[in-house]
């Protein structure tokens, strides 16, 4: 549920991505983030192994079938008053064991049974928060890489216009118009923009970086923001209506409300210990 809504927010925002080249907009990326991810897909498969303790913990409380079997060798000696042996030797004897066990009053077996269920509710909880917390990372790494390529036009520009510059302080320079302190002057600025254009640069390779960390591919081409975005006013316009909404759906709250409930069935299955059981055995 979490992954669709957030898929829908997403499309949402990609609206005002600019349609005019193709590129991967944010919601391929989260798209792809959901299949690529290691944090999301550790938390994936944790969920997966959780959903085994529950039917794990009702087969405790189903009857349970034994068989068991034994062979035996034998000796016998039959012998007279006379003290003649009329039969010596040696028999196998079989035995077989069928045994069924039904649990009536387990009362530990009964709050395993609780904790299960409750841990599957953390578990879930856990990956409904994986994927928000996916949204927000793939969002962040995603702009970053917008906010890079735009440092890095920038510095080029900026580049560009010292080159520039310099090119004709030289000029000037070399007719006499200026001393040599002005060309000096007119290439440090210059040198310190090409540095600043190599910064930017690796600045957005390690953005890239970071956005392939999740999606596992490099995403050579993002779609970026339009020029006009549309603000809308929140419904309800109450901060404290969102703050208690936020209070009373937060995925990490909830996950840790769920682990408060198995600690205390945890408290109550050791104190089961103490309580009699009651097993029908039938053979």
């Amino acid at each position: 549920m979490t992954s669709k809504w957030l898929t829908f927010v997403l499309a949402g925002f990609s609206l005002i991505m600019s349609p005019l080249a193709p590129a991967d907009n944010l919601v391929d990326v989260y798209q792809l983030a959901e299949t690529k991810d290691p944090e999301l897909l550790g938390i994936i498969a944790s969920y997966q192994a959780t959903l085994e303790q529950y039917p794990q913990a009702r087969a405790q409380l189903l009857p349970s079938l034994s068989f068991t079997t034994s062979v035996a060798r034998r000796s016998q000696d039959i012998t007279l008053g006379s003290g003649s042996t009329i039969f010596d030797g040696q028999f196998t004897g079989e035995e077989y064991t069928l045994s069924l066990t039904q649990p009536v009053f387990r009362y530990d077996r009964w709050v395993q049974l609780r904790q299960a269920g409750t841990r599957i509710q953390q578990a879930a909880a856990e990956v409904d928060a994986a994927h928000q917390d996916l949204g927000v990372r793939v969002s962040e790494r995603y702009f970053d890489v917008l906010a890079a390529q735009d440092e890095l036009v920038f510095s080029r520009a900026a580049k560009n216009a010292l080159q520039r510059q310099l090119d004709q302080t030289n000029l000037r320079f070399e007719v006499g118009i200026i001393a040599i302190t002005d060309v000096q002057e007119a290439q440090a600025g210059y040198d310190l923009a090409v540095a600043q254009e190599i910064l930017a640069q690796n600045q957005l390779d390690n953005a890239h970086d970071a956005l392939r960390e999740i999606t596992g591919a490099y995403h050579k081409k993002l779609d970026v923001l339009t020029k006009k975005i549309p603000l809308i006013l929140p419904n309800p316009a109450d901060i404290e209506q969102w703050t208690a909404k936020a209070l009373a759906q937060n995925l990490r709250i909830s996950a840790a409300n769920f682990a408060s409930q198995t600690a205390h069935e945890e408290i109550r299955r050791q104190q089961a210990g103490h309580l009699p059981t009651l097993d029908i055995v039938g053979s």
